[in-house]
């Protein structure tokens, strides 16, 4: 449907704003909330009505709407055009103002269409290529984000060096040198327009079938579409009662490689789908099972024969890369875990299937790019700039001997696996931040940088997790909450700035006000036991806040240890400091008093655990080890990726969760292990004095498959 409001024509199928020369891209809910105005010129339309038929979800915060209004009178405002096109009625809602006309297709302002709609060209910027001539091959790479562990990264830098894993030689080049992103014309569109958050997209070696992912509302649940985008048919991929996800297709075929996962009972598997037929699906067939917490990422090799896969290992922040026997049923291992990184975040096979390039991830979740032989076992590590983030980092191959790089930099790197070096580079337009790509024929299907935010509720008892409330309601991102004697204290982005809160019988106080820039990352926020004073790191860096002073003060004599994990003593005059370095790690302790630095032991452990009396605790090889009295306490929960999964107690129990929707709970001297599963994915589970157990949720927002094309 396309539609005339004043100067405007609005092409709803583009999502896209035209008058003359001038034309505007729309979001997901801009398009949904102008076209419900379309329908509607000339009424009130109550906020309750926008929730219901846009928002489409039981709860909206009011600046959630504002916002929105606010973005759609900045898209419709218009040079030679000054009225008003949304009005505002005190305490009833909102109107459209301007006559609304129903167009035809042919008779709209639409750039005229091919045979392929998504080839059409939108946006124009100028970018320039360098003249070293590199032969693409129409393939695609199979690419899945590590989602799960995600929710706990923001930012982050990587420093690199060199190891040998399993008898592999490990190559490293040559100190990165700078790379001029060159100019050069590019256009893109959007490609999806489902309601909710769509990534990883993934075409298929002929360039016709594009394979995606999609979160179609809050509670994070997954479900996977592919679509042709010649005619744009689409179906759904459904198996039995789980939630499926695009991982995907093998090279030189019609196979997409799916994981199933259904966390009711916890199952979880790798299948193999034939779509010769499409829009007909061929039958599932299982390739293995996996562990629904911390599987996935796969690709079936070319000729079928082995699965390639990543997995990470349980009571262990450690991550590798296995090769799974499709014909025995045997697997082995090709990349071990290493003792100071995480492991590969992803793998994608290259087009010949001779190696797999991953995303290497250390124990601050930075990252760099690497190439696994699968003749040799030599790792390389390419030439590239590390990322910060690697949700801001996007992989796939050129062809067999090139891989193609997003970069936070907003770049497109073109790096040769074989010298590790970058042959050339594109410049992205600034407002483009890929967090995933797939390549084919001078362009990338990509999902955006979109965004997430957390907000904070309470289940009313470990046993009634149906019964939950929000608190603190804000349109911005809650987390780092500490469920303390004086009330809760969390950081939160709605100053627009990140700052520590405190809330206590329902009022919400900002207690700090740094200054730091919009994107700096506050964490690792522990309160004294008294709640007089606040450790917490600010871009990596210690601090002391006085929480009636408001005044924070830098901790130098802590800044040149990576701390891993912190924790209080029972004092609330020293602190115990875990460092983040190869194993054996050290723990120190810090006397605020004295101003010493005391090393206390070497040891393993993964993190520091404090109950709600101020004892502390080791927490390594499945059992929590008391500071105070050495006392030993045995976890029965398989917890995943245990460095970054809390440990909370209180009370006897203690608490964790997996990332996913599942809470557990177990007693200290207990073997029992419990578990609870939400409606929703999860970033914390902290029990409070009340005996609620505060939780913070996954909120992902609209996002839609983009295509960006280049000559």
């Amino acid at each position: 449907m396309q539609y005339r409001v004043g100067p405007w024509t609005l092409l709803e199928q583009r999502g896209v704003l035209l008058s003359g020369d001038i034309e505007r891209e729309l979001d997901p809910l801009l398009i949904k909330l102008i076209t419900f105005f379309l329908q509607r010129p000339q009424q009130i339309v109550t906020r309750e009505q926008l929730i219901e038929h846009v928002w489409q979800q039981g709860y909206v915060d009011n600046n959630a709407i504002n916002r929105a209004i606010s973005e759609l009178r900045k898209k419709l405002k218009h040079p030679d055009d000054p009225a008003i096109f949304i009005k505002t009625h005190y305490r009833q809602g909102y109107s459209l103002v301007r006559e609304v006309a129903t167009l035809d297709n042919a008779a709209s302002a639409a750039t005229p269409q091919t045979a392929a709609p998504e080839l059409l060209a939108h946006t124009q910027v100028n970018t320039h290529e360098s003249k070293q001539p590199i032969t693409p091959t129409r393939s695609k790479p199979s690419y899945a984000w590590w989602k799960y562990v995600a929710a706990v990264v923001f930012v982050a830098v990587l420093a690199s060096a060199a190891y040998t894993l399993n008898g592999s030689a490990f190559f490293t080049p040559s100190q990165t040198t700078a790379v001029i992103a060159k100019q050069k014309p590019m256009s893109r569109h959007k490609v999806t327009w489902k309601v909710g958050s769509e990534y990883v997209p993934l075409i298929n070696d002929s360039g016709r079938l594009l394979a995606y992912s999609n979160e179609k509302d809050a509670s994070g649940k997954e479900g996977a579409f592919v679509l042709d985008v010649i005619t744009r048919d689409e179906v759904a991929i459904t198996y039995k009662e789980a939630e499926v996800a695009a991982l995907s297709w093998q090279h030189n075929s019609d196979t997409l490689v799916i994981r199933a996962r259904n966390a009711t009972d916890s199952s979880c598997q790798y299948l193999a789908i034939d779509f010769t037929n499409f829009p007909e699906l061929g039958e599932p067939k299982p390739l293995m099972e996996c562990d629904h917490r911390f599987d996935y990422s796969g690709q079936l090799s070319n000729d079928g024969r082995y699965f390639y896969f990543i997995r990470g290992e349980l009571y262990s922040h450690y991550i590798g890369l296995f090769r799974y026997d499709v014909y025995s049923g045997t697997t082995s291992q090709l990349i071990a875990p290493m003792a100071d990184k995480v492991g590969p975040g992803s793998l994608s096979l290259s087009p010949d299937g001779k190696h797999i390039a991953y995303l290497q991830l250390d124990l601050d979740f930075q990252v760099e790019v690497y190439v696994y032989s699968l003749d040799t076992g030599e790792i390389k590590r390419m030439n590239s700039p590390p990322a910060s983030f690697y949700r801001n980092s996007a992989l796939d191959w050129y062809n067999s001997e090139t891989l193609l790089y997003g970069d936070e930099k907003g770049r497109l790197l073109f790096i040769d696996i074989h010298s590790a070096e970058i042959a050339k580079a594109y410049a992205l337009p600034d407002d483009i931040k890929m967090s995933d790509i797939s390549y084919y024929d001078n362009s990338v299907y990509y999902s955006p940088l979109s965004g997430i935010t957390y907000q904070v509720v309470a289940l009313e008892s470990f046993t009634e997790a149906a019964q939950y409330q929000q608190l603190y309601a804000s349109d911005s991102s809650e987390y780092g909450l500490v469920a303390h004697s004086t009330g809760h204290y969390f950081i939160s982005l709605r100053s627009g700035r990140p700052q520590v809160w405190h809330a206590r019988d329902g009022q919400v106080k900002q207690i700090s006000f740094l200054d730091h820039p919009d994107h700096a990352l506050l964490d690792n926020l522990r309160v004294s036991p008294s709640g007089e004073n606040i450790v917490l790191t600010e871009q990596k860096k210690p601090f002391l806040l006085d929480v009636e002073s408001a005044k924070a003060t830098a901790i130098s004599e802590l800044a040149h240890i990576p701390i891993m994990d912190w924790a209080w003593h029972e004092s609330g005059q020293s602190l115990y400091v875990l460092s983040k370095s190869s194993s054996p790690r050290t723990l120190y302790q810090f006397d605020f008093i004295t101003r010493e630095l005391n090393k206390v032991r070497e040891t393993d452990a993964l993190q520091l655990v404090t109950d709600a009396n101020g004892e502390v605790f080791l927490f390594k090889d499945k059992t929590l080890v008391s500071l105070t009295d050495n006392a030993r306490y045995s976890v029965p929960c398989e917890l995943s990726m245990s460095s970054h999964v809390p440990i909370h107690v209180r009370d006897g129990y203690a608490y964790s969760m997996d990332y996913t929707y599942n809470v557990y709970r177990w007693t200290l001297t207990g073997e029992r292990c419990e578990q609870v599963q939400l409606p929703f994915e999860i970033l914390s589970a902290v029990p409070d004095a009340d005996g609620r157990i505060i939780i913070t949720r996954k909120m992902s927002e609209d996002s839609s498959i983009n295509r960006l094309m280049w000559e």
